[in-house]
């Protein structure tokens, strides 16, 4: 017997009796609709099939859209064409009705795919929402209320659906769920701070960097920002799913302009921004790939990420710049349209070493004397005997009226190489001169608590040098070859204040000495030129005293603000200046410095 397959049927059912007992049918289920297998008193002999029927050799084809039985246990092949003992002498079905509708999504209309569908009887059951929006389930008769999953902060409309099923489908059972726009969230991960990271001297990884290594994240050597940058994470979800974007989102993003903050300086205001503003893509060890001012066409990961990387401009003032990321859907199941975030990145300076202190009175009159004296420094000279024996070299070279290539070629080395040298008196003049400024130079960085380390030097040279370098003391007291060697230390911060001191010790008189403070600030101002491939990564030397810089980008800066003041007054001498350094050398030799990261 055979009977025409209808959709919304998935339990056939038949009957039979031998005429010996026609009141006594037997009953068997074909469950499963067009997959189901027959069950009944006699096993194997009762069969189901919509495709073909096999019995003791005889074979029959099930025609197409057609269930048909086989009952064995009676008289006669199937298909049964008469009625016998044994014959099946009526058959009928159980429907089960479908109930279907689709969810759409608010606002575009368009099909919310992959949303979970949940029908709460006992027939009931979750599934999900197809390509289309569409779902659908078959449910026994009686009361079943269907809701959409949405997020905890969402609601669907309706809410739900209660259906009365009885024996015929119900359709149009639809929702329709938040979404139409893909939600973003960007998140920087660290504070945002100018400059290089310095550490305690027994850090157990580098004394300065921008970023650091951490171990337990499942891998070794995971770089994350300390200072100068900051990592950041752009979640993408999908509205419908409240899950990653299937297939993975497109992410696009831009920094905006850089806008650098400033502060007021000896009545002045002064701005810093060194270096530039730029934004890199991440690997999964946290070491930088591709760089600029906006990225397009990055794929999120299975988690719905883009892990960033902001590298910012040295500062002295708190300053930032906007990032900007939209996120889209290229391709179905994923629905949602294109949505536009914005992060504020805001960094803060870098305020690495501050001291005031006020000058001896024995500086402030060794000071006046240097503005008002001639060529030579007497008390230094007096005091050192390296100076004496090189002034005493000079003397008598002029006493004896010898000039030679020779002697001129050693005062010149004794007088830092300060070339050319044309007559025995300007050596003499040279000498005194360089002197002065090295007196200078060593009471100015004792008055100021600076060391001298690595200051103004490149940051490849093989050792660090203690002796002042020459743009650093061009600074202070301009050390520059004037025509005939004249005055050298006619400039500078250091002169200047040298100079107005003498004027008001000439003016007032030496108890005037008193009350003089040098206030001195030193800004971390360093910035990275080539984020790529690792170039500021963690390193910034393998060792003290290596001579090639494990990380080439790393462009090491300092800001310094000098001031001088009497009696508490406003600054009466004022210099700020940029100068390069060896953050190696300088971090690990000077004393007082402030936000120091300690060893983990």
């Amino acid at each position: 017997m055979q009977v025409p397959m209808q959709d919304s049927i998935v339990e056939y059912d038949a009957t039979w009796a031998p005429p010996n007992e026609p009141d006594s049918p037997r009953a068997f289920t074909a469950t499963g609709g067009p997959n189901g297998t027959g069950s009944g008193p006699f096993g194997d002999e009762e069969y189901w099939s919509t495709k073909e029927i096999s019995y003791y050799g005889i074979v029959y084809k099930v025609p197409k859209g057609f269930g048909a039985w086989l009952l064995g246990a009676g008289g006669g092949p199937a298909p049964c064409t008469n009625l016998g003992p044994g014959v099946a002498q009526a058959w009928g079905w159980t429907a089960r009705p479908v109930v279907r509708g689709h969810v759409m999504q608010k606002g575009t209309g368009q099909p919310a795919a992959g949303v979970k569908v949940t029908a709460n009887c006992a027939s009931g059951g979750t599934t999900t929402t197809d390509s289309y929006g569409a779902y659908g389930f078959v449910l026994n008769p009686g009361t079943c209320a269907i809701a959409p999953s949405v997020p905890k902060s969402e609601v669907s409309d309706p809410t739900q659906r209660v259906v009365t099923v009885a024996n015929q489908d119900i359709t149009n059972v639809d929702f329709v769920v938040p979404g139409g726009a893909l939600k973003v969230y960007v998140k920087n991960l660290e504070p945002l701070r100018s400059g290089l990271a310095v550490h305690g001297v027994h850090f157990s990884q580098f004394p300065a960097d921008f970023t650091t290594s951490t171990v337990g994240q499942g891998y070794e050597n995971h770089y994350v920002c300390e200072s100068g940058c900051t990592d950041i994470t752009v979640s993408v979800i999908d509205p419908a799913t409240s899950k990653a974007p299937a297939p993975h989102a497109t992410v696009d993003v831009s920094l905006g302009t850089f806008n650098e903050g400033s502060v007021s300086f000896n009545n002045q205001v002064i701005y810093r921004n060194l270096g530039v503003s730029v934004i890199c893509t991440t690997a999964t060890n946290g070491q930088d790939k591709d760089c600029g001012t906006s990225l397009h066409g990055l794929e999120t990961n299975a988690d719905g990420q883009v892990h960033l990387r902001y590298w910012a401009p040295g500062v002295i003032a708190p300053s930032g710049t906007s990032l900007t990321v939209t996120a889209r859907c290229d391709a179905k199941p994923c629905q949602a349209s294109p949505t536009t975030a914005d992060l504020a990145l805001t960094e803060q300076p870098y305020e690495i070493y501050q001291r005031s202190s006020t000058l001896p009175i024995n500086d402030v009159n060794e000071l006046s004397e240097w503005a008002n004296g001639g060529p030579t420094f007497t008390k230094f000279i007096k005091g050192s005997v390296t100076g004496f024996n090189i002034l005493k070299n000079a003397l008598s070279v002029l006493e004896k009226g010898e000039l030679t290539e020779e002697l001129v070629e050693h005062s010149a080395k004794a007088a830092e190489k300060l070339e050319p040298i044309a007559l025995v008196l300007d050596v003499g003049l040279v000498i005194n001169e360089a002197l002065e400024a090295k007196g200078m130079m060593a009471m100015f960085l004792n008055d100021s608590g600076l060391s001298p380390f690595g200051i103004g030097y490149p940051t490849t040279e093989a050792s660090a040098s203690g002796v002042p370098s020459l743009v650093f003391q061009n600074e202070l007291v301009n050390q520059v070859a004037v025509p005939n060697f004249l005055k050298m230390g006619d400039g500078g911060f250091w002169w200047a204040s040298a100079e107005y001191i003498h004027e008001v010790l000439n003016a007032h008189g030496e108890g005037q000495a008193t009350g003089w403070t040098l206030s001195t600030t030193v800004y971390e101002t360093s910035h990275c030129s080539d984020p790529e491939d690792g170039g500021c990564g963690p390193g910034y030397r393998g060792d003290v005293g290596a001579s090639v810089v494990a990380r080439a980008g790393i462009q090491p800066e300092l800001t310094i603000e000098l001031s001088l003041s009497h009696n508490n007054t406003t600054p009466v001498e004022a210099l700020d200046f940029d100068i390069p350094y060896d953050a190696l050398a300088w971090t690990t030799t000077q004393p007082g410095l402030t936000g120091v990261i300690q060893d983990h």
